[in-house]
């Protein structure tokens, strides 16, 4: 199974069934929540360095008097990196989600012919 796009991720975990009832998982979805926990880890990764490569061109930049930054780009880049760290937040919590579903959710038997 190929890895899930971004838009694919941003789905809701409660299309899945809950952890906390009977209804099992079938072998498809145990395949697409295990994609999804391996996706939206690894996503999570590459924010998380992408957000602190930014923190640290702000900063280096601040020092930089040929090189400044205006308040209207440090305002610019301060929304983009609530709307990053959001994202992190909710991919985080998709993968801890999908997860838990994947240890807790019984499992749907498979038919044998």
């Amino acid at each position: 199974m190929a890895s899930p796009t971004w838009a694919e991720l941003l789905l809701s975990i409660d299309d899945f069934p809950s952890a906390l009832g009977k209804q099992p998982l079938s072998a498809e979805q145990v395949e697409r929540l295990k994609s999804i926990a391996n996706a939206s880890s690894s996503y999570s990764g590459i924010l998380n360095s992408g957000i602190s490569a930014i923190g640290w061109s702000i900063a280096a930049s601040a020092d930089n008097e040929d090189f400044g930054i205006d308040a209207n780009e440090v305002r610019n880049l301060g929304w983009l990196m609530q709307a990053l760290g959001k994202l992190s937040h909710h991919l985080s919590d998709l993968h801890g989600e999908a997860v838990h579903r994947l240890q807790h959710c019984p499992r749907a038997e498979s038919t044998r012919e």
